[in-house]
């Protein structure tokens, strides 16, 4: 599954993201988001990879893995 919005309402508070690739591997559940950023900063991601598992873990998807997936070649 590529590119699968999702939205979480909680505390009156409502969380709006797209998940860039989401698939069933044999361990389970796995999220990947691609990021183009010049330099990453892994830890500046953290908060979006847990808003991912919680909000899935909500729908019974529990994430056994996510990962940010740097794209851009150090070339450019």
């Amino acid at each position: 599954m590529g590119d699968r919005a999702i939205a979480r309402n909680r505390a009156g508070e409502l969380t709006v993201g797209v998940i860039d690739l989401l698939f069933k591997s044999q361990k389970g559940w796995e999220v990947r988001d691609y990021k183009t950023d010049v330099s990453l900063d892994v830890h500046a991601y953290e908060g979006q990879l847990q808003a991912y598992r919680n909000a899935l873990d909500q729908v019974g998807h529990h994430v056994v893995n996510a990962e940010l997936v740097h794209v851009r070649s150090s070339d450019e």
